[in-house]
Order: C-alpha cells, then sequence, then structure tokens
C-alpha cells in the first residue's frame, strides 16, 4: 500500500515540473479536478460545488439568463473554454472572468488540502488544448491567495455497527436515513419483496423489487446511477441477504449515502494500491480510429484493467486491456452491464446525463453514454481502488471522447 502524499504537497510538485494535464483526487465525500498547463493552474472542480466560476461571476456580473444558456451551449457544442468565450461576447472583462475562475480554483485546492486519505493519480495530457495564459494561474499566485496552512478540520466518522451486518428482524431503512439526513428515500428488499419502504420527500421515486434483484445480481454488491439532479445508490447488505436502494436528490449527499450503507451492512473491499510494477496493455481489439487517445489512457494507472467504447447494441467499437482481464470477458461485461444501466436510468427518469457504476468481488466498471447514436464508455478497474478514482477517470474518458464535461472555464 502506497503513503498517502497530501494533495497540496502533490499540486506543488507537479507545477514545479511545469507538468500539462489533470490531477484528480477522490476522497469519501467529493471528487476533485485539477488542471496544469505547463505549471500552471488551468481550472480546477470539486464535485460537491461545481457551479462556483457561474455562481461567483453572477454575483459581481448581472449577466442575463437567456446570454448565459446560449454561451454555454454554444461552448458545449462547439468545445469552446467558456472563461475566453465571455470575454469574446463582452459579457465579461478579462479582469471579472480571472476573479471567478482564481475562485473556483482555490474552492478546489482549498477542499484538496484538507483531504487527509484518498486516492489519486495525475493523466498528462501535453496534447490537450491551450488556455489563455491571462486566465491561469501559477503556483504562488494559488499559495498566496489561500493563505497560511491551517489544521484540517476533524471529519466526522460514522460508528459502525458492533453487532455486525443488520440482520433480517432490524429496521435497515431508519438507519441509513438517520446516518444520512440528504437521502430522500430508502427502500430495502428481502426475499423478492420490498420489507421497508421509508420515505423523507414526497415523489421520490421507489425502485421495485424487480429492479433490485435486475441489478444486483450474479456477485454485484454494489450499483449507482448519477446525474446533476438525482441519484440511485443500492446495495447488498451482507449476510441479511437484503438489498438496500436509497434515492438521493442531490450529489452533494454520495459520499454521506456510501458511508450510512457500510454501517447497514455492506462491506466493500477494502482499498489499497498494488506496489506491482504496472503491466502494459496486452490486447486491443476493433478500430483505434472510433475512440481516439483511449489506448494511452489505460497507462494512466496501474489499476486500470480496460476501457472500452461501444455501440448502442452493446458491440465492441474499441477497447483495450491489461492481461489481469480477458479479452473474451469485455462482450460478457457489456451485456451485464447495459441492461441494468438502462433500467436504473428508466426508473430514475428524467433527461440529461447519466453515469453509472457497478461493483462485484473483482472490478468497478462504469461508464455513461454518449453522443448521438447511442454510443457508450466504459472503465474497468481493480476493486480495490476506491470507487472516487473510477467516477475521475470515467470523466476523463468522455473527456478525450469530445463529450463536455462540467469543469473548466
Amino acid at each position: 500500500m502506497t503513503a498517502f502524499e497530501a494533495p497540496l504537497q502533490s499540486l506543488e510538485r507537479l507545477a514545479a515540473a511545469l507538468k500539462t494535464g489533470e490531477y484528480v483526487l477522490a476522497t469519501g465525500s467529493s471528487e476533485i479536478h485539477v488542471y496544469l498547463q505547463r505549471g500552471r493552474f488551468a481550472w480546477a472542480t470539486d464535485s460537491r460545488h461545481p457551479y462556483e466560476f457561474l455562481r461567483h461571476l453572477q454575483l459581481h456580473r448581472q449577466i442575463d439568463d437567456q446570454s448565459m444558456r446560449h454561451v454555454i451551449e454554444v461552448c458545449r457544442s462547439e468545445r469552446r473554454p467558456l472563461g475566453e468565450t465571455l470575454i469574446e461576447w463582452k459579457l465579461a472583462t478579462l479582469e471579472e472572468v480571472r476573479a471567478s475562475l482564481l475562485h473556483q480554483v482555490l474552492v478546489a485546492v482549498r477542499n484538496a488540502a484538507r483531504a487527509t486519505a484518498g486516492g489519486s493519480l495525475f493523466l498528462e495530457r501535453p496534447q490537450f488544448r491551450d488556455y489563455d495564459e491571462r486566465l491561469t494561474f501559477g503556483l504562488q499566485d494559488i499559495l498566496d491567495a489561500l493563505g497560511p496552512p491551517s489544521s484540517p478540520s476533524p471529519v466526522p466518522v460514522l460508528p459502525l455497527p458492533s453487532t455486525g451486518p443488520a440482520k433480517p428482524a432490524q429496521l435497515v431503512a431508519p438507519r441509513i436515513m438517520a446516518s444520512a439526513p440528504g437521502v430522500a428515500n430508502v427502500c430495502v428488499f428481502r426475499d423478492g419483496e420490498c420489507t421497508e419502504d421509508q420515505p423523507a420527500a414526497k415523489g421520490a421515486p421507489r425502485p421495485s423489487a424487480a429492479l433490485a434483484q435486475l441489478v444486483l445480481s450474479e456477485g454485484c454488491d454494489f450499483a449507482a446511477i448519477r446525474t446533476d439532479t438525482g441519484s440511485v445508490v443500492g446495495a447488498h447488505l451482507g449476510e441479511s441477504a437484503a438489498f438496500a436502494f436509497a434515492s438521493i436528490p442531490t450529489t452533494q449527499h454520495y459520499g454521506q449515502t456510501l458511508a450510512a450503507l457500510r454501517c447497514a451492512g455492506w462491506t466493500p473491499p477494502e482499498h489499497h494500491r498494488s506496489k506491482d510494477r504496472p503491466s502494459p496493455p496486452s490486447w486491443s481489439m476493433g478500430d483505434p480510429a472510433r475512440a481516439p487517445g483511449l489506448a494511452e489512457m489505460i497507462d494512466w494507472d496501474r489499476e486500470m484493467l480496460a476501457v472500452v467504447v461501444a455501440d448502442a447494441r452493446g458491440n465492441v467499437l474499441h477497447a483495450t486491456g491489461r492481461a489481469t482481464i480477458e479479452q473474451s470477458e469485455v462482450a460478457g461485461w457489456l451485456t451485464r452491464l447495459l441492461l441494468p444501466f438502462a433500467a436504473l436510468g428508466a426508473h430514475l427518469g428524467g433527461e440529461g446525463d447519466r453515469h453509472f457504476g457497478l461493483g462485484d468481488g473483482q472490478c468497478w466498471a462504469f461508464g455513461a453514454h454518449f453522443g448521438n447514436e447511442g454510443h457508450s464508455a466504459w472503465l474497468l478497474i481493480h476493486r480495490r481502488t476506491q470507487q472516487g478514482l473510477g467516477w475521475a477517470g470515467l470523466n476523463a474518458q468522455l473527456r478525450l471522447l469530445g463529450v463536455t464535461t462540467r469543469g473548466g472555464a
């Protein structure tokens, strides 16, 4: 198990080496991305505070909603940097954009600096687009704005049950609701029937027993679908033979919900990082031109097993992987993933981007649809890795495929 390097120390080291790429930190409660351009801070995001740039800009520059929506849509469709476009269209000045961008970067870096545990990686991207250097910040600019270091605030730890996993006779839903106040609803299933249904908010979607059986079957102990407007998380509660599904109205309560499920009996594998030298990709299939940059992605971290792009029917367009996962297993994984992904998506309803995650004894699998043809991108990583790195890796994979994700200005 490799030692945890303080995030600020990692960023200082990367900036001093004039690196270009994306630093990713995943903790139990957040996912943080910091993009460096030749050692300068170009943008950063924190999953708990995803809209800080726009929020800060609107506080200091009253841009009408229609103009803001239009510029965001143009930037997404044409892959243009938001900050530079706002200046070009004279919706904001250079100084206003720079101040709001610095605010967003500081929110993410400050929260990263408080982390005392988690998983991190650096995705080197020398070919990534250049940002206007006037909208980037040197390391000393960031350190000066952060001010002197302070002791991290103690993070509350939810107590683990002293009697082991929840037994069938125990009520699980109230315990989850009490441990994670942000959860809107919890349903618990035993022997094919819903035995607990605790609502805390009207209108929260309720999963069915059939959905629970479909998603958490064949050795899977965890599943989640995440959107900007709501998420559903399901877990197998160990020896109790129960499935619990929690509905969450916002992404901010995701980490809190995972901790509550652990208290209720979900026992995921312990996190640890392999000390082994990463093996090179050992196989590739399909047409690399259908997924540019994907072949290099598997070299980003030793725990990545395979990266895949599939069409709407689940046929592999391109995939590359390590020897630790057989090429023949990929089609089976896709079959296993697409059906519960579609079922959870239909259950959640609504529109917008949806990211799906599934965990079994060996792997984490993360995926999302993209484009107008129903294609999907998938990432398989070793189960001993923190799932936050999987979500972060999926976002990075989508950006390589030209999909705009929430992030830099």
